[in-house]
């Protein structure tokens, strides 16, 4: 898999100096050179093509260092630049305050009267450069920031942000009010963990990666996995073979009316390639006669009957409707690791998990848990809101006791004990009740078939993502079923091998 590093703002920050140090160059001989790949990288993307104006918004900082650098290449090449620079010249960056001396073309906005000519001449602009805030910011934009960043977001024109949108908390990808909504942005690698996680999707637009020579000198184990590079995951099958060779797979769920959980799970596991799937429905349910024929299924009458029928058994996916009220589950499940089988836990199967975390004698490595946000705050006693705050440090702390963990959002988190993998597939489409029972089918398919934990949680992510991508072909996403992405997989895994 193509991985691309993915970093803390703070790490970066200590990247730049770094740098600076190692090259013997100044701040501003940075920004110079960080500017010049971002010109190219804009040209090279076809940005200036056909445009007459251009307005370029910096910020007090270091990014507005930045935007004004850009601003005077732009005008270099020839084009039309408007520069406006945000707040009290005295409080501006050293840097910043040197191009400005340098640009000497900049307009300050101070007061009503200037806002009022800023707003004038981004009616006539084709393209707006927003350069007002960078990785630093850990507030909400307020005064001057806000009545900017809202007039950017109302202006009819392209709006580009350099390396992270306005306004957006580079550590955790939460939009603050007034987040500006860019068309493209220009991310100065390595990346930071604000460009992927949450709120990201919705703000950056296409996201254009711009390689400038910063080399953190801490170690991260952090990295985003280039999804172009996983079209290969599905292997041509043999003449000569047999349904054990593609997994055997047990997927325990289904209390009473929400037996439509496993099933879509079961659905998902075979049409990903599974050679055998046997659904044990809870003592509770009553409809097992829905599932497809191809599908095994019983009844059980006790919790402890799951471990009498293991034979032949590659990977058990757990918990997927499978209700909170008999705890008899809790020490079911501690067998189940105890086997040290491969083991996704999902859903309802959390909450029998969280009181085994602790237990020391227990190895996680072959579990898998796939949470998403609300479910991960349960699991540790948070709120979703302080989940949302700092979700790495919550999953990170997780997977320190040897699990692996796939935190499920529009970038999703894929932990284990050594690194941790950054998906970026925003698809709202899968905001459906089932949308992850049949991601979990999906991976369960993978693990049963030999793949390690984390490997599996990215290959079903994408081949759901896949799917989605085929449903849209013909649908809107607001109607789309997670029965009819189950159904794509066949015409999304015959491009694929």
């Amino acid at each position: 898999m193509d991985k691309k590093l993915v970093v803390s703002p703070k790490t970066m920050l200590s990247a730049d100096q770094a740098t600076m140090k190692s090259e013997n160059i100044s701040e501003t001989d940075l920004i110079a050179r960080v500017t010049a790949n971002l010109y190219d990288a804009m040209a090279g993307t076809g940005c200036f093509d056909g445009v007459q104006a251009i307005t370029v918004i910096a910020g007090p900082g270091n990014n507005g260092a930045d935007a004004v650098a850009l601003a005077m290449r732009m005008m270099d090449a020839g084009n039309i630049v408007t520069t406006y620079v945000l707040g009290e010249a005295n409080k501006y960056a050293p840097a910043l305050k040197q191009y400005c001396r340098d640009h000497g073309k900049t307009n300050q906005v101070l007061g009503a009267a200037a806002l009022e000519e800023l707003k004038a001449t981004l009616a006539v602009s084709d393209l707006i450069i927003d350069g007002m805030f960078g990785i630093n910011l850990d507030r909400a934009l307020q005064g001057v920031f806000l009545d900017v960043a809202n007039l950017i977001n109302h202006a009819n024109a392209q709006v580009l942000s350099i390396d992270i949108p306005s306004g957006m908390d580079a550590r955790n990808g939460q939009a603050f009010k007034g987040t500006i909504i860019a068309d493209q942005t220009f991310i100065v690698l390595p990346l930071k963990t604000g460009n992927l996680m949450q709120d990201a999707a919705d703000h950056h637009g296409t996201m254009h990666f711009v390689e400038v020579g910063i080399t953190p000198h801490a170690a991260s184990d952090q990295v985003l996995i280039d999804h172009s590079s996983l079209a290969n995951i599905m292997s041509p099958r043999k003449k000569n073979t047999h349904k054990y060779a593609y997994g055997n797979v047990l997927i325990v769920g289904g209390h009473r009316q929400m037996e439509g959980a496993p099933v879509l799970s079961a659905h998902a596991a075979y049409k990903s390639g599974c050679g055998l799937v046997k659904i044990l429905f809870d003592a509770t349910a009553d409809a097992t006669h829905h599932c497809s024929p191809e599908v095994q299924k019983s009844r059980l009458r006790d919790p402890k009957d799951i471990l009498d029928d293991l034979e032949k058994v590659d990977a058990i996916l757990f918990g997927v409707g499978l209700g909170r009220d008999n705890q008899e589950y809790t020490s079911v499940l501690e067998a189940l690791i105890q086997m040290n089988r491969p083991l996704i836990v999902d859903a309802d199967g959390l909450y029998y998990l969280k009181p085994l975390l602790d237990n020391k004698t227990l190895d996680f490595s072959n579990v898998l848990i796939t949470p998403h946000v609300g479910e991960l705050a349960r699991l540790l006693d948070k709120t979703s809101s302080e989940i949302n705050t700092d979700p790495l440090s919550h999953v990170r702390a997780l997977s320190r006791k040897n699990l692996n963990v796939l935190l499920k959002g529009p970038s999703s988190i894929i932990a284990g004990p050594d690194e941790i993998r950054h998906l970026h597939l925003p698809e709202p489409a899968l905001a459906k009740a089932g949308s992850g029972d049949a991601l979990a089918g999906m991976i369960l398919t993978f693990m049963a078939q030999g793949h390690h934990p984390l490997d599996s949680a990215v290959y079903g992510l994408y081949l759901q993502h896949r799917a989605v991508r085929f449903c849209l072909k013909n649908a809107h996403e607001a109607t789309i079923l997670p029965s009819e992405v189950i159904s794509a997989l066949s015409s999304v895994i015959n491009v694929l091998q």
